[in-house]
């Protein structure tokens, strides 16, 4: 593996790791590393200020596609089948106590041994060790790591770990009982916080006690609007010197004509992040929109809450509803969508107790469609914006980008399967036309500065 950076003067750094496509990416800025797993296996990390390689995971031992999480200097990903293996940043190790519950096995020891010999000249910056190995007792389709808790599930089975430990803290199952044991369900995304499980897909986004297991809400994805006031993106925009980003004020659109009889349509919610503080939540439907619930706890708070999702619900449109949403990320306060119009940052003052409509930064210099179709990944750092890009970078030349303004004249317009089932699917546009551009670019790692730009020379 072999590792470089570029940096231009608005703030873009591709990192190219090795010769195949990044797919998951994790930042730490206080110890100064970057996380990668690839399509064709094995995991990286780099260093974050020039992106030389520091240690590696081959791809005989990590999967394809690997699903990666970390925080707090550990770091989760999944294997085959049941077993997802927990490592520990050796920075990090002090006198911490062994895991009483799991322990690392010979593979994981193996693959310990080939990358301690292979990357002993950048020991121990960016190296780690084997933690434990957790063997799931079902398959799981999704998970994510909150410090110090692991969430594993499928959409009727949740299984929560304590990481330091190793230990299986509580096991949750659906009861008999429930209505969603009668419908096919999607799952496409779990989320926690101190006090709730959130589980997304299809048919809904359904939130959970951590303490008791009982469903708190469920919030369907099939609602054709969430809120009497849905926020659009405005053509006006405003721009600056040398930032790549532009700003788009919104404006509450006019109601959309639907077929006569429809109330539902058929979609599923794409993912879902809770802030750091535990009181606000943000959804992802998956054409895209997104769905923001500021201090969601009064839904279902109160002998009974009063409150509907549509009390509540700030519902906001980026860019066509005809186009698929991609990725989300949350810090609390801001809002990172990825879709197939663009790469926005959304900014909702309701977040921050503030009043006013919101408002959505767009990257100008990742107006490429044929690109916004392989994000594969999306985060938010203190500093920045990180995300995968599989086109070559040059924010100067817009020979290529779209006219925006095209993407918000498209009409939204809906399609019913049959009178007898009167449930409405949008009519999607088609995929953007090939670009070998795009089959022969890898995927490599792009940071948006949320710094102001120095001047260019």
């Amino acid at each position: 593996m072999e590792g470089k950076a570029t940096l231009n003067y608005q703030g873009l750094l591709s990192i190219s790791l090795n010769s195949d496509d990044v797919h998951r990416i994790k930042v730490d800025e206080h110890v100064g590393i970057v996380i990668t797993s690839f399509r064709e296996g094995g995991i990286a990390v780099s260093d974050l200020e020039n992106g030389s390689l520091l240690w590696a995971l081959s791809e005989r031992h990590v999967p394809d596609y690997a699903h990666v999480e970390y925080e707090k200097g550990y770091l989760i990903f999944n294997m085959l089948g049941t077993r997802k293996e927990v490592w520990r940043l050796v920075e990090h190790q002090g006198d911490l106590a062994s895991p009483t519950d799991s322990h690392p096995d010979t593979q994981q020891e193996r693959a310990y041994g080939h990358a301690r010999r292979t990357y002993e000249s950048t020991y121990p910056r960016g190296h780690f060790s084997p933690w434990c190995v957790l063997h799931i007792p079902t398959i799981t389709s999704a998970f994510r790591f909150v410090y110090p808790t692991l969430l594993t599930a499928t959409r009727r089975m949740m299984y929560l770990y304590d990481i330091p430990s190793g230990r299986l803290e509580k096991d949750i199952r659906v009861s008999p009982e429930d209505p969603e044991l009668n419908v096919q369900t999607l799952l496409s995304y779990v989320e926690l916080s101190e006090r709730y499980i959130f589980v997304c897909g299809y048919p809904s986004l359904r939130i959970l006690s951590r303490a008791t297991g009982r469903v708190l809400l469920d919030i369907p994805s099939d609602r054709v609007t969430y809120s009497d006031n849905v926020y659009a993106l405005s053509r006006m925009v405003h721009t600056s010197t040398n930032s790549m980003l532009c700003v788009h004020d919104t404006y509450v659109r006019p109601p959309v004509r639907i077929p006569a009889g429809m109330q539902r349509i058929y979609e599923q919610f794409g993912a879902v992040h809770v802030s750091p503080c535990g009181r606000h939540l943000v959804l992802l439907g998956a054409s895209s929109r997104i769905l923001v619930f500021p201090y969601f706890e009064r839904l279902f708070q109160g002998h009974p809450s009063s409150l509907t999702y549509e009390d509540i619900a700030i519902e906001i449109e980026l860019g066509s509803r005809t186009r698929m949403s991609q990725y989300l990320a949350f810090d609390g306060s801001r809002v990172g969508v990825v879709t197939g119009t663009g790469v926005y940052i959304v900014h909702v003052p309701a977040l921050v107790d503030e009043e006013g409509p919101p408002s959505a930064c767009r990257v100008v210099a990742l107006d490429k469609p044929q690109a916004l179709t392989e994000v594969s990944c999306l985060q938010m750092s203190d500093t920045a914006l990180w995300l995968t890009w599989k086109y070559p970078l040059n924010p100067e030349d817009d020979s290529e980008r779209v006219d925006f303004n095209s993407y918000l004249e498209e009409p939204l317009e809906y399609s019913v399967f049959t009178p007898e089932h009167p449930i409405g699917a949008i009519n999607l546009r088609p995929a953007p036309d090939h670009d070998p551009l795009v089959e022969v670019t890898l995927a490599a790692v792009c940071i948006i500065d949320f710094a102001d730009p120095p001047p260019s020379s």
